[in-house]
């Protein structure tokens, strides 16, 4: 039992840079472990607040059986529940892929509607992590903060502002000293394959997926609190009525007092899914009231609906999940994940639809396996680049 090896792999689980076959290793030593052992190994550890290990024995199991279900619940995803769309869709059984990739346990599906046949064995160059907690911080003073997930704690420091990361991954920050009027902002960015959380000074706060960004005030104004965006964000808006809070984008202006959304604001189109609460959008000065389960897409026309809203906020639970997406639009979320360009073979149908569910802390490669088995597609990676061929193997 190599005990250092098995740290590594805690530090992995808790930064979110851990494969799937790293979660079995992991399941299997807490499985046939006693609990003295795991207590010794978590305090040896840096390791989130939240699973912080207390002095009391009652507490001390129950950490652990959080870590565990944690660790459980990641290493054994739920087969989603899909529907043979009329007998359109021709299903290829996950029994393949599980015996192909050596019995990496996935709970994922795709069907498609489409049956092009063709070309090639592929050679793997190598393979690419996802994404993981890495953001810069960019101040009204010119200075600039990369941050990765190894720093905790205080990441800048000057008379004007303290920025801290906590434990579990979260930016926020304070004021050193009271504002003389003019507005300070902070601009925090987020690159491809990389996520992060920011607490803003009202107690909201701010997921950012993959290339994203916000910016806003050190300090919000007396009348109303105001940020700008680009990307996609999860917000989870701190409540007061005297207070609202706006978003601006690139096709709108949102409002609200205290709710959950996720907003996209991509390629000229605004997307806001309402969780709960209340929204209001302005666009073109006529305004727009979403209810929870609405979503709004803005583009040179309003068009709202009512959609599932677990799909769009599974980025931020580290999932992909494909509800009838389009080949292209799979293509360009898994782009934006693992800093990857997709190179495609002449030809290639790009809106057959697929359905599916597939953790996002897998490496790439075991992903591409996965659209392999169940696809007419072919992938080869060579350095950041992904090559699309048609495979007249399947």
């Amino acid at each position: 039992m190599n005990q250092n090896h098995i740290k590594d792999l805690l530090r992995k689980h808790f930064e979110g840079n851990i494969s799937l076959a790293e979660l079995h290793e992991l399941e299997q030593f807490f499985l046939t472990q006693p609990k003295e052992t795991w207590v010794k190994m978590l305090n040896e550890i840096d390791v989130p607040q939240y699973f912080d290990i207390s002095k009391s024995e009652e507490e001390i199991d129950n950490r652990l059986q959080e870590i565990y279900q944690t660790i459980q619940k990641e290493a054994f995803m739920e087969k989603p529940v899909l529907k043979l769309n009329e007998g359109k869709f021709q299903w290829k059984p996950l029994i393949k892929y599980l015996a192909a990739a050596c019995a990496l346990i996935i709970g994922f599906a795709i069907y498609f509607n489409q049956k092009t046949e063709l070309p090639q064995e592929i050679k793997i160059v190598t393979d690419i992590l996802p994404a993981k907690n890495i953001a810069q911080i960019n101040l009204d003073n010119g200075k600039s903060i990369e941050v990765d997930s190894s720093k905790v704690g205080v990441l800048y420091k000057d008379d004007q502002i303290e920025v801290y990361k906590s434990e579990s991954g979260e930016i926020s920050y304070r004021a050193a000293k009271e504002s003389d009027g003019v507005p300070q902002y902070i601009t925090v960015r987020t690159p491809k394959a990389g996520v992060t959380t920011v607490k803003l000074a009202d107690g909201t706060v701010v997921e950012l997926n993959a290339d994203s960004y916000i910016k806003y005030p050190i300090e919000f104004a007396e009348d109303f609190r105001e940020v700008t965006v680009e990307g996609e964000l999860l917000f989870k808006v701190a409540s007061n009525k005297s207070w609202p809070f706006k978003v601006k984008s690139n096709k709108q202006q949102l409002e609200v007092l205290g709710t959950t959304f996720n907003l996209q604001t991509r390629d000229g189109i605004d997307k806001t899914t309402l969780i709960e609460g209340s929204v209001k959008i302005t666009v073109a000065e006529k305004e727009y009231l979403l209810k929870p389960g609405d979503e709004s897409i803005v583009s040179d026309k309003v068009n709202i609906k009512n959609v599932n809203t677990t799909e769009k906020t599974a980025w931020s639970e580290k999932r992909f999940v494909f509800h009838n997406s389009s080949f292209i639009e799979i293509l360009k979320e898994i782009e934006n994940w693992y800093d990857v360009e997709f190179v495609m073979e002449e030809h290639l149908d790009l809106n057959v639809q697929m359905v599916g569910e597939v953790s996002r802390r897998i490496k790439l490669r075991e992903l591409l396996n996965i659209l392999e088995m169940n696809s007419k597609y072919k992938f080869e990676i060579q350095e950041r680049r992904v090559f699309v061929k048609k495979n007249t193997a399947n």
